[in-house]
């Protein structure tokens, strides 16, 4: 669910500067090419690990709610804004090959305006490469939340979680290897999974790759 949830985030957010930033240019695209670096420049778990009390705190008084779903929310939050750079990059860059072709001089001649090309004329055209890098960045999202979970910082007990099983089973390593084993297991195969559905959409959604 965090993870998920994370990655719309980062696809809302970086798909909408991402289309804006390649087609207007100029003084726009370079505004967002410096919030991009800038925000790339935090180092993501670090700023999970640094924010986590404080901001939980106030999520916690604000929503009324207990520790996990403000833990959740917040990991959500931070995550998805420290992943949409990556995003708008990567469409940025598709934009710009894609703004000159004649589809959108067409649509311009026919009097569409700035939201329609955004979004009617270009979006269409950029469902393969957002789908085949939201599949690659959800086991960074996985990967991350597990990491947060065994440093006591993400979702914690009764609510399951790859991290904080994993830290309850390091007492037992020695006693029952299979409390650390299968949740490890798990999770490399949870990870390894998504990474090869990126890569096999990836490849199927190349339209230069070999077929044969």
């Amino acid at each position: 669910t965090v993870a998920t949830l994370a990655v719309l985030v980062s696809v809302v957010i970086g798909v909408v500067i991402g289309i804006v930033s390649g087609t207007a240019g100029g003084r726009v695209d370079w505004s967002f090419s410096r919030v991009i670096d800038f925000v790339l420049s935090f180092p993501q778990t670090l700023m999970l690990i640094a924010l986590s009390t404080i901001v939980i705190d106030i999520l916690q008084a604000a929503l009324g709610t207990s520790r996990t779903p403000a833990s959740m929310l917040f990991m959500i939050l931070v995550m998805g804004f420290f992943g949409w750079p990556y995003f708008a990059r990567i469409i940025r860059g598709q934009v710009l090959s894609l703004k000159e072709r004649e589809f959108v001089e067409a649509a311009r001649s026919l009097g569409a305006g700035r939201v329609r090309i955004y979004f009617t004329e270009l979006l269409p055209h950029l469902w393969a490469p957002i789908l085949v890098y939201t599949t690659l960045i959800m086991p960074q999202n996985i990967a991350t939340e597990a990491a947060l979970g065994f440093l006591g910082v993400g979702i914690q007990a009764p609510t399951p979680s790859f991290g904080s099983i994993l830290n309850d089973s390091v007492h037992y390593a020695t006693s029952d290897p299979a409390y650390f084993i299968f949740p490890g297991v798990t999770l490399f195969l949870v990870v390894l999974s998504f990474n090869l559905l990126g890569d096999g959409l990836r490849d199927a959604l190349d339209p230069k790759a070999d077929r044969q």
